[in-house]
């Protein structure tokens, strides 16, 4: 993560191991079990649908764009589309946007 990048809190995940190395059931001690935990980090002008699922650890790099429904398992490229169950890049995102951001930051600092 570089310097400017934000963490925002309150972005967590964990995921239940499902192949029958631990145990899985919320009332199991956690000696028991064996879980994922791990911050998303979500980056600049990236967009997730609605329904996605977005496993720990995972970063969604500046301007990713995550289709709804989409099933997110590892870091995600800048200014790339995903979608998919597993999530697959599917296109790169045109950064014409970046432009209107400027003018948007121009007009706020001069009102």
């Amino acid at each position: 993560m570089k310097k400017n990048d934000k963490k925002y809190p309150g972005i967590y995940s964990s995921s239940d191991d499902y192949t029958g190395l631990g145990m899985t059931n919320p009332i199991i001690p956690d000696e028991y079990k064996r879980v994922t935990y791990g911050d998303i980090i979500i980056k600049k002008h990236s967009i997730i649908g609605s329904s996605s699922v977005i496993l720990p650890n995972v970063i969604i790099n500046e301007g990713t764009s995550i289709g709804a429904l989409s099933f997110v398992k590892k870091d995600c490229d800048e200014f790339s589309i995903y979608s998919g169950n597993p999530a697959i890049k599917i296109g790169k995102r045109l950064k014409r946007f970046l432009r209107y951001e400027e003018e948007f930051k121009k007009n706020l600092n001069g009102k």
